[in-house]
């Protein structure tokens, strides 16, 4: 018997681990949402009394079918590999939905709907089958901060188009213009309604969209996570309207992202779909979800099947009116505080996205706390944020979506009703 001996390793020489260049995940940042969350944790682990208000997680559970629908999945062994784009019933019931509610049904059948690991993971597979290195994509600022870093590792380049407060944080149609004309985007990202803001986009400028999406041929990629929470009658999809037109070169051009984890409460769960029409972005879009996911979570797709079943509409309404009660609740406080101003009230979402009122601040601190002045390098939505932090109240600061609302600071009104009323008295104290 031949025996082989391993030599040992020097131990004159040091170990030496390869260099490692730079990266795309080197020019993104981890979210602040979990900084926050963790720091919530910690002090709730030490007994102290936290208000979960940093985060957009639904308190709602999943429907007790969709639950039943799970554990018979389960039961019956459905836990094997799926089709990476999807269970087939799952695609016949995305397609079901998209057109008895979204009303898209131009190019829909179950080969042009596809699942993926909640809205996150669809927008990524859609980005990087829609973007080449160095495209342009135009963002409206503020954003939701991960669309900003998703946007950044398909290696396209940003441009923002800042909105604005007093016209319900949309942008003016002619600015957006201005921005089509001077950088030509492949792409364009509208988040409807809007997070951080509770924005809708305006009906007035869906047809100058429409005249801009057919002259320069960018694609419009429409965030509709919180279709479902709306507050606001004006409220209309981007998709849908763009597929009234019966233009295959404008409504091809749409492709909605959706997700179950507001409408659905399936926020740990990690279910989301989309519908594309354009062959090449589907033989794109099924590489991505194969070689990033391979699909998703076969027991959460049979969930999925049940919870868009159009039977649980009504509890959808429900659901809304009850976060409505719940930014009503947390409302009463913030105004009683004195240093939050207002201009609107969402219209989409469920979030309060005030700014801070640096004088009233500064006036109201009576020794409390030293109140920083205009000359401070910290943006005044990270002091408040780091603040009321101190006291168990979470937030993220302004800045973190975009740079021109550094004064600002949200608030998700996603827990209880009594939590949220009592957030708001905390902070009437703190600042009243």
């Amino acid at each position: 018997m031949t025996t082989i001996t391993v030599p040992p390793a020097s131990s004159s020489r040091p170990a030496v681990l390869p260099a490692l260049s730079a990266n795309l995940y080197d020019g993104v940042t981890l979210s602040r949402i979990v900084e926050i969350r963790d720091a919530l944790i910690d002090k709730q682990n030490r007994g102290e009394k936290v208000y979960r208000m940093e985060s957009g997680t639904p308190s709602y559970p999943v429907f007790p079918e969709v639950a039943e629908a799970m554990i018979k999945a389960i039961r019956d062994n459905k836990t094997y590999y799926t089709e990476a784009t999807g269970i087939r019933p799952l695609r016949a019931k995305i397609c079901e939905k998209v057109a008895r509610k979204n009303g898209i049904t131009h190019d829909l059948n179950e080969e042009t709907v596809f699942t993926g690991q909640g809205a996150m993971g669809v927008l990524f597979c859609v980005l990087t089958s829609v973007l080449s290195k160095d495209d342009i994509v135009l963002l409206p600022s503020p954003v939701w901060e991960s669309m900003i870093h998703v946007t950044r590792l398909s290696g396209a380049r940003l441009v923002d188009v800042e909105v604005h407060e007093e016209l319900g944080f949309n942008w003016r149609i002619e600015d957006f213009a201005a921005a089509v004309e001077k950088h030509r985007p492949r792409a364009v990202i509208i988040v409807n309604p809007g997070n951080p803001t509770g924005g809708i986009f305006p009906k007035t400028d869906i047809a100058p969209l429409f005249d801009l999406v057919r002259k320069y041929g960018f694609f419009v990629i429409e965030d509709l996570a919180y279709e479902d929470l709306v507050y606001d009658s004006d409220y209309t999809i981007l998709t849908e309207q763009a597929h009234t037109t019966n233009d295959p070169e404008l409504y091809r051009r749409f492709i909605p992202i959706f997700s179950m984890s507001k409408s659905q409460n399936f926020s740990g769960l990690r279910v989301g779909y989309t519908h594309l029409s354009v062959p090449r972005l589907i033989e794109r879009y099924r590489k991505a979800l194969l070689y990033t996911t391979n699909g998703v979570n076969s027991v959460a797709q049979w969930g999925a099947v049940e919870a868009l079943d159009a039977k649980h509409e009504v509890r959808l309404k429900d659901m809304a009116e009850g976060y409505k009660a719940r930014g009503d609740a947390l409302h009463e406080g913030l105004v009683k505080s004195g240093v939050f101003e207002f201009t609107m009230k969402p219209k989409g979402a469920f979030y309060w996205y005030p700014r801070i009122n640096r004088e009233a601040l500064i006036a109201h601190s009576r020794g409390r706390y030293q109140a920083p002045a205009k000359s401070d390098p910290l943006p005044l939505g990270e002091w408040m944020s780091r603040y009321i932090l101190q006291h168990g109240i979470g937030s993220i600061a302004g800045h973190h979506f975009g740079e021109s609302t550094s004064d600002y600071i949200r608030f998700a009104y996603t827990c209880s009703v009594e939590d949220c009323r009592e957030a708001g008295e905390e902070l009437a104290k703190l600042f009243g």
